[in-house]
């Protein structure tokens, strides 16, 4: 699965998603996009976006998009706050 990871996560994050193709918003040269213009972007080259904008769900509409939306709610931005998280939604990753 192709990935992208939002600016605002851990870089580090990424070594998390072992056996994906990971790159974040920063590496693909998009960084300070909004929201709307880096959803075109990402869409046709990644199969899903992990960011912790808990609003941008409800920017978009449903269906409109062809790849996942992960958004991630942590107590921080840390990383270890992320990689607990992150586990979680692992083992219900394949149903995206």
């Amino acid at each position: 699965m192709r990935v992208i990871l939002d600016e605002c996560l851990p870089r580090k994050l990424a070594l998390e998603l072992v056996g994906h193709i990971v790159t974040t918003v920063p590496k693909a040269g998009w960084a300070g996009i909004l929201n709307g213009r880096l959803l075109t972007l990402i869409d046709g080259d990644f199969d899903a976006f992990v960011t912790v904008d808990k609003n941008l769900p409800a920017q978009q509409k449903k269906g409109a998009l062809s790849f996942g939306v992960v958004v991630l709610r942590a107590p921080s931005n840390r990383l270890k706050e992320h990689c607990r998280h992150w586990r979680w939604c692992k083992r219900r990753w394949r149903k995206i």
